[in-house]
């Protein structure tokens, strides 16, 4: 989790002259309110004045690393594997955060947020991608949403080591540090079956497949049969994508562009993917808008981000439920919209009304934190394996456009109304829940393997 989320939001330290004069004077110096946080960024570099536009710009050079690492990193580990390309993000990841806590500039300090969020991405696209590799099409929908439940608790975690931590540089360096634990990866974190079998590696997919079925209590057929299932799968989408595999002669760019272009090729795949696209950006933009929107509602910082993550526990829990009933579009589609009238809501109630806004909020992102969760899995369901993790990254590049616009959002639109923001993510969610309903439906569906197959579907 992001410790600047509450160093350098929207609601923080006031700068106050040292000097008052009924004359208009430029700003040269302030003196800084420490009785909530003793050293922030904003205090620090003096992000006030003519430069709170560089208030913004800490969260955007974030969010502009996760989009690039989300395209990029997919594609790496499209090409390298999921395994190897998650332990290097981890580590490079850690030491990223550690430096960061010395950055003596501000400059430099953007450098490093960006690689840090750059890494970052690909832990989080890869990861999601590799469980969702190798449990049924039945388990998909409780694996999937208990991503999001982690990614909560972290959230919610994340006031309280800050409310005993009130120095920046100390809360990043205590915040990385404790990102030690994932490096047991390299020891623990397996290899995609799928990925391997994609790669014509049949040995390395079956001495995994073995593994899991131990651990499970189950039997597999016999080895030369398995083997048989798997060659048979590699040579059905080698001949198929042609793009894919192992013995390809194309460069590795040269695949990364085809393989890019097969996202948008064929009809079918190209109104699946662009809805994606749509869906991720809306639910990413309004989800971090969401988070950053108290400053605009005079929240406490503390309490606000403690709720906003709070709510995305119970938000995962019910909506594995409710998906597993009513299946994915269905349910996208009530998300989007009842997130989206909640955010409409907050234009007709007084700036002075702060709980009711409050509530209004955190409501909606009760909602917005289901739908963006479940981008991961449906995604990841409506794309043929070659092509799956290029698509949720460059699903999730889309979704971090969004968040790089959300920080002047936050601050330019909260400038002129403070419900400007949220009304703004309310359309927005209105539109894109309209568009699901033009996706098929994939629950308990067999993941496809090829873009033929997704071809040969109605939707």
């Amino acid at each position: 989790m992001d410790p600047t989320h509450l160093l350098s939001a929207s609601w923080e330290n006031i700068p106050t002259h040292k000097e008052k004069s009924s004359e208009k004077l430029e700003c040269d110096s302030w003196i800084f309110d420490t009785s909530v946080f003793h050293s922030t960024l904003v205090s620090e570099f003096s992000l006030v004045c003519g430069r709170l536009w560089m208030k913004a710009s800490v969260q955007a050079s974030y969010m502009m690393g996760l989009l690039l690492g989300s395209l990029i990193m997919g594609q790496l580990s499209d090409r390298f594997g999921r395994r190897i390309m998650t332990v290097f993000c981890t580590f490079a990841s850690i030491i990223i955060g550690i430096v960061a806590s010395f950055a003596n500039s501000f400059v430099f300090f953007l450098a490093l947020r960006f690689i840090l969020a750059f890494t970052n991405a690909g832990i989080m696209v890869i990861c999601f991608v590799l469980v969702m590799e190798v449990v049924k099409p039945g388990a998909r929908t409780f694996t999937g949403m208990m991503y999001a439940f982690f990614f909560g608790s972290g959230i919610g975690i994340l006031p309280g080591i800050a409310y005993f931590i009130r120095d920046w540089r100390y809360l990043q360096l205590a915040i990385s540090l404790s990102n030690g634990i994932l490096i047991a990866y390299y020891w623990i974190l397996p290899e995609s079956p799928r990925w391997l079998a994609s790669q014509g590696r049949t040995e390395e997919a079956l001495e995994i497949l073995k593994k899991i079925a131990k651990t499970n209590g189950r039997q597999l057929p016999s080895d030369d049969e398995m083997i048989k299932l798997i060659s048979h799968d590699y040579t059905k989408r080698k001949h198929n994508s042609g793009f894919d595999t192992a013995t390809n002669p194309l460069s590795s760019i040269e695949k990364i562009f085809k393989s890019q272009v097969a996202l948008i090729r064929t009809p079918v795949m190209r109104r699946r993917c662009c809805i994606c696209f749509f869906i991720w950006f809306v639910a990413a933009s309004s989800y971090y808008g969401l988070i950053f929107s108290g400053g605009n509602i005079n929240a406490d910082p503390f309490l606000m981000i403690f709720v906003s993550g709070l709510v995305e526990i119970p938000s995962s829990l019910i909506a594995i439920v409710v998906m597993t009933r009513l299946g994915r579009r269905i349910t996208m589609f009530g998300l989007f919209l009842t997130s989206g009238l909640c955010c409409l809501l907050v234009l007709a109630v007084p700036k002075e009304l702060i709980y009711l806004n409050f509530f209004l909020v955190n409501l909606g992102k009760f909602f917005n934190t289901a739908v963006f969760q479940q981008s991961y899995l449906y995604t990841s369901e409506l794309v043929p394996t070659p092509v799956r993790n290029i698509a949720v990254g460059t699903s999730s590049m889309f979704a971090r456009v969004g968040c790089v616009i959300t920080p002047f959002i936050i601050e330019l639109l909260g400038e002129l109304h403070y419900a400007f923001p949220s009304t703004l993510f309310g359309i927005l969610c209105v539109a894109a829940g309209l568009l699901t309903l033009l996706l098929p439906e994939t629950n308990n569906k067999k993941l496809p393997e090829t873009v033929e197959e997704v071809e040969d579907m109605n939707k």
